[in-house]
């Protein structure tokens, strides 16, 4: 399969001034600095240089296939939309070199290019015009573009007296129509409400299957998801994952991950003390990160060392990150328990069923204590709050399930109830 972009070794740097009197303040001023450092060193301040280096891309080197629909991930400052720019020939490169085979159209900002005083219609041509079109191509699609929008009532009124959406309906609807082989999109379905979104997602599906390439770059990992077939994962200028959708995120989900297992300070003054708590799959794996249709595994260690105490129970609670509780139990629930835990170091296993917790995230606290009384891992047994836990994040597991977030139900949890028709 040919390519329709092929991107090899390219560099991308910018210059971090320190001395705000190196800088150069005009075009003048640049050509005389330029000259007098061929000559001579540039001044520099006490302490460290005027200005540094920095590497916004690094090497970056990668094929996109023609059709191909690829989404770019990765933390603020990644070096994403700066990948777009120099692609786009917004920015130049440092170095490397960049092949594109075919007419490039970029959106790094839904209605980029918009006069506010002039009217919808007005600002759809001169968009138009701004990204790539002719005027008798906008003029062929112009119904098109107004009927997508959904503006079609104030298509004669001054941008100005738009609303953001709105402005970000007529925007889009310019980009979507474009003829181009190469679409670049930065974050450009993350504004307007759902169903405009799913209208646009709708929009560039149709685009990619006529055969065109798109790039889309988005913090909306449920968009990558449905949109694209290969994801790359930038961090610091560099490319450091190339793969599936399911494959990158997976990975850069559990990258992100907040740790997987909590171990509790020895404090032999304590005559009975929490250990260690972790939360695991169904076969026993470390893991923070859960699909619906996944078991979950909590072990909690715990030391008694003292029976005076009395009969020593532990709970376990399931909480939102305010404290509100999901569930709890503790072992004077479980029949297997002892009625008094002896002295010495425990552990118990909690297993959770699939389809228990609903989308979204929550967190694992364990409390031990005796009857009335909370004292290891909890402010007091009357005080509210809870001191270490462990967090837990339910999110879709598969490209099929994303659709289900979006139609998800409130509440927080997800059980499958057996129905049964028994009339009518």
């Amino acid at each position: 399969m040919s390519y329709a972009i092929k991107a090899e070794n390219i560099v991308k740097s910018y210059s971090i001034w320190h001395d705000a009197s190196g800088r150069p303040d005009s075009l003048n001023d640049l050509i005389l600095g330029r000259i007098k450092n061929s000559v001579k060193h540039r001044r520099v301040v006490k302490g460290g240089a005027t200005h540094e280096e920095f590497l916004a891309l690094k090497d970056v080197s990668f094929e996109v296939a023609r059709g191909e629909k690829l989404g770019i991930i990765g933390r603020n400052g990644a070096g994403k939309t700066t990948l777009l720019k120099v692609l786009s020939r917004i920015t130049t490169l440092s170095s490397g070199c960049i092949h594109i085979q075919g007419r490039v159209a970029t959106l790094l900002s839904v209605g980029a290019g918009f006069h506010a005083e002039l009217t919808g219609k007005e600002n759809i041509y001169l968009n138009g015009v701004i990204l790539g079109m002719t005027r008798k191509e906008i003029k062929r699609k112009f119904d098109e573009i107004v009927a997508f929008s959904g503006v079609e009532k104030f298509i004669d009124t001054p941008v100005k007296r738009y609303s953001s959406g709105m402005t970000v309906r007529l925007g889009f609807a310019v980009a979507a129509h474009l003829d181009v082989d190469i679409l670049l999109l930065d974050e450009v379905l993350a504004v307007g409400d759902a169903e405009f979104q799913n209208k646009c997602l709708g929009k560039v599906d149709t685009m990619c299957s006529e055969g065109r390439t798109v790039i889309f770059v988005s913090h909306q990992l449920d968009q990558i998801k449905r949109l694209c077939n290969r994801c790359l994962h930038m961090e610091q200028g560099s490319i450091i994952n190339d793969g599936t959708p399911d494959e990158v995120i997976t990975a850069y989900l559990a990258e992100k991950a907040p740790r997987q297992e909590r171990l509790f300070d020895d404090d032999d003054s304590k005559k009975a003390q929490l250990n260690r708590i972790s939360l695991k799959t169904g076969d026993y794996r470390l893991s923070s990160l859960f699909g619906p249709e996944d078991e979950i595994v909590v072990e909690i260690e715990f030391t008694v060392r003292d029976l005076s105490i009395g009969s020593v129970h532990l709970d376990t609670f399931i909480t939102l990150a305010d404290d509100t509780i999901v569930w709890s139990s503790d072992t004077r629930d479980v029949s297997e328990a002892p009625g008094a835990w002896p002295e010495g170091r425990h552990t118990l296993e909690v297993r959770f069923p699939a389809r228990l917790l609903n989308y979204g995230s929550y967190e694992i606290r364990p409390v031990l204590g005796v009857a009335g009384k909370a004292f290891d891992n909890h402010p007091s047994s009357i005080a509210p709050g809870f001191l270490g836990g462990l967090k837990l994040d339910i999110r879709p597991s598969s490209v099929s399930a994303v659709d289900q977030v979006s139609n998800s139900r409130g509440g927080f949890i997800y059980p499958h109830p057996a129905y049964r028709i028994v009339g009518g």
